[in-house]
């Protein structure tokens, strides 16, 4: 009988001591993998924590994995993500169309040579899939943009809206004042994201008549 509760007591203390063990490693296996502990509803965009950016599980593009506790990384990945996340066409971002006055020569002013640029103003690095928003929020945005001059101004544009998305075009205005004068401009497309910065800008071709339109103040936004 002894031997038997010597044998049984000896068990015991076995599964008592590999169940310790077992637990000292988990808990061994959160601190080494534990960083900075980070709020669900941390705004920042990417976030560094032992190596790994942990992306925002709100944006379809930033998504990691689910949106379950890390026990590694002792938080749970965010649901927020920050506005940079969202480029132009997605939620929160938006486009503005609105004519810009280049020149408004009176008469007797002299020759007069300047350059302007058609198409995209300037190089961002603009991504393919603000290019492909652009193109296919132009038609709506000049649509908005004549009906927003209707409205405020009663007048009526006729000339057509388009832009040159792809390519960049350099011209040179060349103009003689004599007995008239004469007002140059063109319309713009800006293209910004949610935090409103300006991801692309473009520029139609050159328009001009012997008055500039009644129109330079109107702006039509289109929010997404």
């Amino acid at each position: 009988m002894a031997t038997v509760r010597a044998f049984v007591l000896l068990a015991c203390m076995a599964v008592s001591a590999l169940a310790i063990r077992v637990i000292k490693r988990r808990t061994d296996a959160v601190d080494d993998g534990s960083a900075e502990h980070v709020p669900q509803n941390s705004t920042d965009s990417f976030l560094q924590v032992t190596g790994t950016r942990r992306r925002c599980c709100g944006h379809r593009r930033r998504r990691y994995g689910q949106c379950t506790h890390d026990l590694k990384a002792n938080h749970r990945r965010r649901r927020q993500c920050d506005c940079g996340a969202f480029d132009f066409g997605e939620s929160g971002s938006n486009l503005i169309v609105e004519e810009k006055e280049l020149y408004d020569f009176k008469v007797g002013e002299t020759i007069f040579n300047q350059e302007y640029v058609r198409g995209e103003q300037e190089d961002r690095s603009i991504s393919q899939s603000v290019y492909g928003h652009a193109q296919a929020s132009a038609s709506a945005g000049g649509v908005g943009w004549k009906a927003s001059v209707k409205a405020q101004t009663g007048f009526e544009v006729n000339t057509s809206l388009s832009w040159s998305w792809y390519s960049s075009t350099k011209d040179t205005i060349t103009n003689t004042v004599t007995n008239e004068p004469v007002c140059y401009w063109q319309e713009h497309f800006y293209a910004y994201d949610r935090c409103g910065t300006l991801k692309g800008d473009w520029a139609g071709a050159l328009e001009n008549a012997n008055q500039c339109p009644p129109y330079f103040h109107v702006l039509y936004r289109r929010n997404f």
